[in-house]
C-alpha cells in the first residue's frame, strides 16, 4: 500500500525511520521504508543508519556513487513496491503522532493525488554545512497550517 522513501546524505536517519516505522506499524498497514544513502563518506553516520535494516519492512542501502538529490529521489521512486509513495527529507520529523494515520485516511478518501505538510525540521540550530537547506526548508516546506490552507484544502 505505502512506500515511505527517504533520501539521505551524511545525516543520521535512524530516528526518523523509527518514528515512521512505529506509526505505520500501529496503523497495521502494508508498508516499506526505503532509505537511499547517496554515497555518504561519514562512516559513523553510515554505521548508525545501517540499524535501519533491523526494522521490519525497512531497507537502508548506499549508492556506489553520489547521484545528487534528484537522481537519488528518482532511484527511490523506481525501487518503491507500492502505488502510494511518501517522500520524507531525512532532516524532518512528523509533527503529530497521527501523521501516518492522517496520510492513510487521505489515501482512503481517494480524492487527491498529492498531499504535503505535517513536518518540521529536526534541528533548530543546524551546523554551518546544513544552514542553507535548513533556512530553505523552514521558509518553504515547514509552513504552518493557516498558511498552507490558503492554497490547499488538504492537510496532514
Amino acid at each position: 500500500m505505502l512506500s515511505i522513501l527517504i533520501p539521505t546524505y551524511n545525516y543520521k536517519t535512524l530516528h526518523l525511520a523509527k518514528v515512521l516505522h512505529e506509526q505505520a506499524t500501529k496503523e497495521n498497514i502494508v508498508f516499506e521504508i526505503l532509505v537511499a544513502d547517496d554515497a555518504s563518506d561519514n562512516k559513523e553516520i553510515v554505521r548508525d543508519n545501517e540499524a535501519i535494516n533491523l526494522l521490519a519492512h525497512c531497507s537502508y542501502f548506499i549508492n556506489s556513487e553520489n547521484l545528487g538529490r534528484a537522481k537519488n529521489r528518482n532511484l527511490l521512486a523506481l525501487k518503491a513496491k507500492y502505488s502510494w509513495v511518501l517522500f520524507m527529507d531525512c532532516d524532518t520529523l512528523p509533527i503529530r503522532s497521527s501523521f501516518i494515520k492522517n496520510y492513510i485516511n487521505l489515501i482512503n478518501q481517494n480524492t487527491h493525488e498529492v498531499f504535503y505538510g505535517g513536518i518540521d525540521y529536526e534541528k533548530e540550530n543546524p551546523n554551518e554545512t546544513e544552514l542553507l537547506r535548513w533556512v530553505y526548508g523552514k521558509k518553504r516546506e515547514a509552513i504552518v497550517v493557516s498558511e498552507r490552507e490558503k492554497n490547499l484544502t488538504i492537510q496532514l
